[in-house]
């Protein structure tokens, strides 16, 4: 009954942060040359297992005549106990850790479980928009993304034409 009463709170006042985050107070559009922030959060939890946390942060700047400047910062942490996939046996098991850092044992007919399963993710992205002229509008941009054994950058561009007006 308290772990019900736990996740409810927790869940309220999860759903209040993210309400309080995702207004915009002033609810006004951002005038030429203003920067405009947006925020967000994101919690997920599950009982004895893996937990997430991942705000977001995005900017964007117009700089008139259709150009404009779009930012995003993006942190995913993540803790608690993973499943590694394999089923419960009628007896214990044992198991090695990722890059074989170390081994842990399950007991029988339990879901294994590896309790130090931690990862943090970064990303940034940006994007520029701009016409080229009445009918032709170019969009560049770049992400990177980095986790402690990943390492993700690219860039991306497109070109769109306007048919009919």
């Amino acid at each position: 009954m308290q772990l019900k009463k736990q996740n409810k709170i927790t869940t309220t006042l999860t759903a209040a942060t993210c309400t309080l985050l995702g207004i915009n107070a002033a609810d006004t559009v951002a005038e030429e040359g203003d920067w405009d922030f947006d925020s967000a959060i994101l919690y997920y939890s599950e009982v004895d297992r893996v937990s997430a946390i991942e705000p977001v942060i995005t900017a964007k700047r117009d700089f008139g005549d259709e150009k404009s400047l779009n930012l995003k910062l993006v942190i995913d942490v993540l803790t608690g106990a993973s499943a590694n996939g394999a089923t419960p046996s009628d007896q214990p098991q044992t198991f090695t850790r990722p890059s074989g850092k170390g081994s842990y044992t399950e007991s029988a007919d339990e879901t294994p479980l590896d309790d130090t399963f931690k990862d943090t993710r970064v990303a940034f992205s940006t994007q520029w928009d701009q016409p080229l002229n009445s009918d032709y509008k170019t969009s560049l941009g770049a992400n990177f993304s980095t986790e402690y054994d990943y390492l993700s950058l690219s860039l991306n561009g497109s070109l769109t034409r306007d048919f009919n007006r």
